[in-house]
Parts: structure tokens; C-alpha cells; sequence
């Protein structure tokens, strides 16, 4: 199964049970057979406990109620098999959408949930306060540190069966939060008590990282490694919280050779992302794993573009109904061959062949894992090597290939950072991590700007 998080475990369940209830589709699949479909390429989904919590007058049944929004799909056929992770609602915090008291009360109930409620979930991110510019609480050094030093020693004080399913999340994205969270870190020597850890901030700083010098998630990865070498650790689980491109996949695979190389730790990456949802349903995009010409194809399934054919000997809706057929034949789907992509009736896709082209990207990032962990086997011996110009030459065609055949500025800097940044993995210099976030992430900080206080 793949290592993609699908974040919106409510929306797909839903969705799916609509289809499912539908008299006219109840011969198109079973929920056994999406069962077998999710166990093989997409089994786990989040949910954010936190994004119905503000402005609420009464919090007396609100865990109630999150537990039984998670029973109802627990009991669910279609998720046999699946692994549901609960979000903390810390985004809700650093959005600005929760005031200093709901965020108390967050807390205390979050907590309450996940100790009395360990049924309905497999795992669960302990609730970090990394504030943000619009957060309605100071941000400032003492109150970064309060927040978040009073959370993380209740998550790691809670029984073992509890903490066993938190996913600990270690912030970086700026000097001061750093610093911070480095030394919660250590001073409550918090490595050890986890078993899951995570790292957040990667969708801030995406838009403005070509001048940072390696991928920007290695600079906590580091960090962790060096705990995890330091207490004999042969696995460290690593989620990054908002990474999803096809890139981003094969950055994973390749930092997943070299920390097996180098330090012999099994590194295993898992990312969320609802954004390949919003793509398909709302930028109208699908993806393609294009073998013969070897580029992922990007088609546009827009009413204009559908009987366009872009240069290939089929139009795009020739290729979108090619590929859901696929899909059907491997797993025992029904197929309609219909004329049209879009309902005139509701103006959007036809409801099945919107639950499968959903399915299709689905087992896309499951194939592309695949293809990815091969690639980064094949040519980690010129990394080893030091043959740089060679490695960087066979990185290029392959982030061409996952951008369409295209080549951006954008795409170039970050080609040339990869060999940098396994050499970073190599070496787990902390030092210069801390000085490329010194340095290049500086000028992101939001804390202590305002007011005088200092760390």
C-alpha cells in the first residue's frame, strides 16, 4: 500500500456512501472490492479534530460528537482495513480561526479525546502551537515555548497505549521556531517517547525556498536522525504535512536510500495532502503515467479540451476513459463507456466517473511510489560515487518527466539542490542546518517581530 494520507476522511466516505446508496450504481462495485482497492494503494485518511471548534457556545458533547463521526466510518465496510489518524486542530490555531481560550480548550478536551477514544484510531498528531502571523495569540519566544512545552509534556505523559499512536510534530520553518522546538525537544528529552514524528511548515515556505540550498524538509529530518541514531534506532516514521507532488515522491525515495545507506535506519515517509481532490474536481486536472513516452501527462478534462488530442493519436477524453477502464478491469469495477464527462444536469462529472478518476490518482501515487523507490535504487551508486554531473543529468530527465515534459526555473534550482541535499543526509551536520535556516528562513519570522521580549 502506498504512503499517501488522504486528508478529508469525512468528505471520501461520504462521497463513497453516496455512490454506494445510489440504486442506479449498485452493480458498479461493492464495498468489499473497494475495500481491497484502498488496502492496495491508499489506506489511510485524516481528520482534523479541531475544524468545527470555534465559536462554539457549549463543548460538553463536542468529543462525543468527533467520536462518533469517526465510529460511523470505522463501522463502515469500505474502510475495512484502513488506518484513520486524527489531525489536532493546531491549524485552526495558527489560521487565527481560534481565540487564546478556545485554544485551553482545545487542549484539554483533544487530549481527553485521544486517551478515552483509542479505538476508532490508529494514530493521532500531538497538538503543536506553532502560532503563525495570524494567529489571534502573541507571538512571541515565551509564549511559543509555554504553549507548546505544557502540551508536549501532557502527550508525553499519557499512558503508553496513547502515546503510542502520536505522531510527534517537530517545527522549523523560522530562527526562533527552531530554536524553540529544538529545545523542547532535548530539554524533555521527547525523541525516545514517541514512536511517529512529523515536521510542518512545508506549504509556507514552498513559494519562496529557491534560495534555500538543499530541499527544505531534510533541515528537521536531520535533527531527527541524529536522535534517532543516538537512542539505537533501526526505523524512524517521518510525515510531512502538506508535501504531495510527484517531486515530492521522488525526494522521499531518495532520501529514503541514503538514510538506509549511510545510517542504516528504515526511514519511512508518509505525506497528506487534499490537494489532488481540489485539482481533479476543481482545476479539472488528471494524470497520466505516460510508458511510452515516459512523462507523466497532464490532461485537461475542461468541456474545451476534451476532444482536443494535444499532438497524441486519441482526444483527452479518448485517454481519461482509456485509463478509468483500466481501473475497472483490475479491480472488478463496472465501466460505462458514456459520451460525456459531465452530467447536464448537474453541470459537474458524472458521480461514477468521479469516484473513479478519484480512485485513478490514487493508485497513480501508489504506481509512482513504485516506479520512484526503483529509480532511486538505480542510480544511488552515482551519488555514492560522487559523480555528481552524472547524477544531477539523470535527475533532470526524471523531474522533467514528472513535470509533463517541462522544464521551469524553478525545477532547475531544486535539481541542482537534490545532490546537496543527500550530502546533508550524509553528513547530519546540525550545525549547518541551523545556519541555512539562519540564514535563508529568516526573513519568515513572525516571532518576537512586534515587541521587544526575547527567548
Amino acid at each position: 500500500m502506498g504512503n499517501y494520507v488522504v486528508a478529508g476522511m469525512k468528505s471520501f466516505g461520504s462521497i463513497l456512501e453516496k455512490f454506494l446508496s445510489d440504486d442506479h450504481f449498485k452493480d458498479y462495485m461493492s464495498a468489499e472490492k473497494i475495500s481491497n482497492f484502498l488496502k492496495e494503494n491508499c489506506n489511510k485518511f485524516l481528520y482534523s479534530y479541531g475544524q468545527h471548534f470555534d465559536k462554539r457556545k457549549d463543548y460538553s458533547k463536542y468529543n462525543q460528537m468527533i467520536y462518533s463521526l469517526f465510529y460511523k466510518n470505522r463501522m463502515t465496510p469500505f474502510f475495512n482495513g484502513c488506518e484513520f489518524i486524527v489531525d489536532s486542530g493546531a491549524f485552526q490555531i495558527s489560521t487565527g480561526q481560534l481565540n487564546k481560550k478556545e485554544c485551553d480548550i482545545l487542549q484539554d478536551l483533544y487530549y481527553d479525546f485521544l486517551a478515552n477514544f483509542t479505538d476508532i484510531y490508529e494514530r493521532a498528531f500531538i497538538l503543536d502551537i506553532p502560532l503563525g502571523p495570524e494567529c489571534q495569540l502573541e507571538n512571541t519566544s515565551k509564549n511559543l515555548y509555554d504553549l507548546n512545552r505544557r502540551s508536549y509534556e501532557k502527550a508525553s505523559s499519557l499512558p503508553d497505549n496513547v502515546r503510542d499512536k502520536i505522531i510527534y510534530v517537530h517545527h522549523f520553518r523560522t530562527p526562533k521556531t527552531w530554536e524553540i522546538y529544538t529545545k523542547i525537544l532535548d530539554e524533555l528529552e521527547l525523541f525516545d517517547k514517541f514512536k511517529y514524528h512529523a515536521t510542518g511548515g512545508i506549504v509556507i515556505n514552498m513559494s519562496g525556498d529557491l534560495s534555500i540550498p538543499c530541499i527544505i524538509y531534510i533541515l528537521p529530518l536531520v535533527q531527527l536522525i541524529n536522535r534517532a541514531k543516538k537512542a539505537n534506532k533501526t526505523k524512524l516514521n517521518f510525515h510531512i504535512l502538506g508535501g504531495s507532488s510527484f517531486k515530492d515522491v521522488l525526494f522521499y525515495e531518495l532520501f529514503r536510500k541514503v538514510v538506509k545507506e549511510k545510517h542504516k535506519i528504515d526511514l519511512v515517509i508518509t505525506y497528506d495532502s487534499s490537494a489532488i481532490f481540489k485539482s481533479l474536481i476543481v482545476g479539472r486536472n488528471f494524470y497520466v503515467i505516460d510508458d511510452e513516452n515516459d512523462i507523466i501527462r497532464k490532461l485537461n478534462l475542461r468541456s474545451f479540451s476534451l476532444p482536443l488530442n494535444y499532438g497524441y493519436k486519441k482526444s483527452t477524453f479518448e485517454i481519461f476513459k482509456e485509463e478509468i477502464n483500466k481501473l475497472c478491469n483490475k479491480y472488478d469495477f463496472k465501466f460505462v463507456d458514456r459520451d460525456h464527462l459531465y452530467d447536464p444536469e448537474t453541470g459537474t462529472f458524472y458521480l461514477d466517473y468521479r469516484i473513479y478518476a478519484i480512485f485513478y490518482i490514487l493508485s497513480v501515487y501508489n504506481d509512482l511510489e513504485k516506479r520512484m523507490e526503483k529509480f532511486a535504487d538505480s542510480i544511488y551508486p552515482l551519488f555514492a560515487s560522487n559523480d555528481q554531473q552524472g547524477f544531477n543529468d539523470e535527475i533532470s530527465r526524471m523531474m522533467i518527466a514528472l513535470n509533463h515534459g517541462k522544464i521551469t526555473r524553478k525545477q532547475t534550482v531544486k535539481t541542482n539542490s537534490i545532490f546537496k541535499s543527500l550530502k546533508i543526509l550524509s553528513d547530519l551536520d546540525e550545525d549547518y542546518c541551523k545556519y541555512i535556516v539562519n540564514k535563508h528562513l529568516e526573513k519568515d519570522e513572525f516571532i518576537d517581530v512586534n515587541n521587544l521580549l526575547t527567548f
